[in-house]
């Protein structure tokens, strides 16, 4: 694969059509006013444990799923959570804010006709978002750098993939066909066939959430992370976190990269490929004992 992902600039005619087909609220999937307002109490530095509590009550669903998720042996918590009050104040506002964000996104996606497979996207999504979260902890004396919203960042960063999935099934399966015998990027294939490629697509998405900044712009530039320079280690840790997920054997499509590793990347986190190889070894066993989280977030 080339050096680089030179996609072209998407065009301001292709941004007002995406736009507008990302304001479909009958075809992509909105967050709920609950997960909202949610993200605004763990936003705030001011906000109690009860106010969630007291927010999440009013949804039974999605708090079963932050709950059971929070007890998967992905956290490690040696004693059973058995409210929100109690996993805000063993996990952290922070790790809730994941939680919350990553128990809406799948319930938002599950059960949606797909050409891809859906268990195979969640899972390189979230080895990428831990691989993305061990890196953010690796560079923290370097960079100030939020783990969780790294690990958040990498959940999302291939959530455009989904939405071309819906609004072009067809068009998008027949791009999937072809990666495994092109030489381009599948955001170049992307870009040449439908104007728009699946980071871009997941960034506007993100706005469209209402999804802070910090995890906006690194979903959209995470493929070429110099080009944004006040977000850059951000989107380099999600661009090598990513490779990382891929280099573990979690790929999207065997034996494909999604894009290949940006040597700028490494230079803005101060890695080296021998950092990646130490990272990768230190990443597996936390690949294997995450198998419940998949379940659950699959389910």
């Amino acid at each position: 694969m080339q050096a680089d992902v030179p996609t072209v600039p998407l065009s301001e005619s292709n941004r007002r059509k995406y736009q507008e087909i990302l304001e479909d609220v009958g075809q992509i999937p909105t967050l709920p006013t609950i997960v909202m307002r949610a993200m605004e109490i763990l936003n705030d530095d001011h906000a109690r444990a009860e106010d969630l509590g007291r927010l999440l009550a009013r949804d039974p669903a999605l708090s079963v799923k932050v709950l059971r998720l929070a007890n998967s042996a992905f956290y490690g918590i040696p004693r059973t959570i058995s409210s929100i009050n109690q996993a805000v104040i063993i996990l952290g506002f922070d790790t809730l804010r994941s939680l919350v964000l990553s128990a809406t996104v799948f319930r938002l996606f599950d059960g949606r006709q797909a050409n891809i497979d859906h268990g195979r996207y969640w899972k390189h999504s979230v080895v990428a978002a831990m691989a993305t979260r061990r890196l953010a902890r690796h560079v923290a004396r370097f960079h100030s750098v939020n783990p969780e919203s790294a690990f958040m960042t990498g959940l999302l960063h291939k959530i455009g993939i989904l939405i071309f999935d819906m609004i072009a099934p067809e068009a998008h399966a027949s791009l999937f066909a072809q990666l495994k015998e092109s030489t381009s990027t599948l955001a170049e294939l992307e870009t040449s066939l439908l104007g728009i490629h699946y980071a871009q697509l997941g960034g506007m998405l993100a706005e469209r959430w209402e999804l802070p900044e910090e995890l906006q712009r690194p979903i959209m530039n995470h493929l070429q992370p110099s080009a944004d320079p006040e977000w850059a280690v951000s989107a380099s840790l999600v661009h090598v976190g990513a490779i990382l997920a891929e280099r573990s054997g979690t790929a999207l499509v065997d034996s494909v990269a999604a894009f290949p590793l940006d040597p700028m990347a490494l230079e803005i986190l101060a890695l080296t490929e021998k950092d990646l190889d130490n990272l990768l070894v230190e990443l597996t066993p936390e690949i294997e004992s995450a198998s419940g989280f998949f379940e659950l977030v699959q389910g």
